[in-house]
C-alpha cells in the first residue's frame, strides 16, 4: 500500500509491536507526517486521517537488504574475483 503521508496522522493498532528491547502486546504505532511519533500499548481514541487494524499481526520496522552481488560487470561470487576487481568497484563514481 502506498499513500501520501504528508500532513497526515496514521494509527496502526491492535498489533504486536516489535521494539529493540521487547514485544508490546495489543499495541499501536502513531505516524505523523511520515515519521513514527508514538509506540505504546493500548489503542487511544484519536482523530486520525487513516487507521489500520493490524488484527493481532506483528508491527515492526522495515528491513533493507544491503547485499550487493556485483557491479560494473564484477560478480562478487566469482571464484576468480581479484582485489583489483573489488577496488575498481569501490572507487567507481
Amino acid at each position: 500500500m502506498s499513500m501520501d503521508t504528508r500532513n497526515k496522522l496514521i494509527k496502526i493498532f491492535n498489533g504486536k509491536v516489535v521494539t529493540l528491547t521487547r514485544l508490546l502486546e495489543n499495541a499501536y504505532v502513531m505516524i505523523k507526517d511520515g515519521v513514527i511519533e508514538t509506540v505504546a500499548e493500548g489503542n487511544p481514541e484519536v482523530v486520525t486521517d487513516y487507521e489500520i487494524d493490524a488484527q493481532g499481526s506483528f508491527i515492526g520496522p522495515g528491513f533493507i537488504d544491503i547485499q550487493i552481488n556485483g557491479y560494473l560487470g564484477v560478480d562478487f561470487a566469482d571464484q576468480n574475483l581479484t582485489n583489483e576487481d573489488g577496488t575498481r568497484v569501490c572507487q567507481y563514481n
